[in-house]
């Protein structure tokens, strides 16, 4: 989902704890007006969050050639992004005793197999979430398919794994619409209704979760594509139902209130969400990612890199 966002609006969200804390707001808006000059993007909404000031401001506009100017309330799609929402909810599930990491996804999902047989049996909660089933992407079997996310899910399982089991990164997206299959169990109103409750609502975020939602949202950005006259507008990914893997659509406001919350112990406004070491956990890096000549290429300054349970994690620069 991540490739949707090239040469569209961008929203840049930017963890600065250990900035200086008096932000140079002229110099900000020098690189940010420059960056979106040099990538031909319409607009960016950017929050940067230090431990005691925000910058948070919106550039551009919404559609090209339009007059609709981004703001701090702009809605973007998350997309992949979302990913972190569902590890969190099922980290609140394991505070809550309702399961474990290492849980056999059959203990939650009967219906749920991978094609390989010592991987259907072993498959854990925790390989949904840190892509290493050694299942390959497979994306259309979820991008515009003509089925719902129960039959994509029943599809991977026919797929054969293009790697060992546990001891390959391989980017998959329908293993996190099974995480969230998971989640849903424990809520009368599914995935949707858990994050909402345990999650959006406690931090304060009123994110759209399809795209139907965003219907009644006058404020959104535009997704854009590159054209014979630099960026155009291009028609919008439908997704009616709410989706585990990529279908959360939010605002830098609303940015800055998570990105604060993960940066910290597990509580918010001294109410406790989750326990410090189960958000910690869905920092920690799990399954390497190999430098091949790609990642490299799009990684310049870092030397290892790695995906958490919903995160990569890199160093920059050492």
């Amino acid at each position: 989902m991540s490739s949707w966002f090239v040469a569209a609006i961008g929203l840049l969200v930017v963890a600065a704890t250990s900035m200086a804390q008096n932000f140079d707001q002229e110099a900000i808006d020098r690189e940010v007006q420059a960056s979106l000059k040099a990538w031909n993007v319409p607009g960016a909404a950017l929050v940067l969050v230090g431990s005691e000031k925000t910058h948070l401001k919106g550039y551009g506009v919404r559609a090209a050639g339009t007059n609709g100017a981004i703001t701090q309330d702009t809605v973007f799609p998350l997309a992949s992004c979302t990913k972190a929402f569902t590890s969190l909810a099922l980290a609140i599930l394991v505070d809550d005793g309702k399961l474990k990491w290492d849980d056999p996804v059959l203990k939650h999902l009967p219906d749920f197999h991978l094609a390989d047989p010592n991987a259907d049996a072993l498959v854990t909660v925790r390989d949904l979430l840190c892509h290493r089933t050694g299942v390959g992407g497979h994306d259309l079997l979820w991008y515009r398919a003509p089925w719902g996310q129960d039959e994509a899910i029943r599809r991977i399982g026919k797929m054969p794994l293009e790697g060992p089991f546990r001891s390959t990164f391989a980017y998959q997206s329908i293993m996190y619409m099974a995480a969230g299959k998971i989640v849903g169990k424990f809520h009368p109103k599914g995935w949707e209704g858990f994050v909402r409750e345990r999650i959006l609502e406690p931090l304060g975020m009123k994110p759209c979760l399809t795209t139907t939602a965003l219907d009644k949202c006058p404020n959104v950005a535009k997704g854009h594509r590159l054209g014979g006259d630099g960026a155009e507008v291009m028609p919008g990914y439908p997704i009616p139902e709410p989706n585990p893997s990529g279908s959360i659509h939010t605002s830098a406001c609303d940015l800055e209130k998570w990105l604060r919350f993960q940066l910290g112990d597990g509580t918010w406004q001294n109410k406790r969400l989750v326990k410090a070491e189960n958000l910690e956990e869905t920092h920690k890096p799990h399954t390497i990612i190999p430098m091949n000549e790609v990642a490299k290429a799009l990684n310049p300054d870092t030397v290892q890199l790695s995906y958490a349970m919903g995160w990569i994690v890199q160093d920059y620069r050492g």
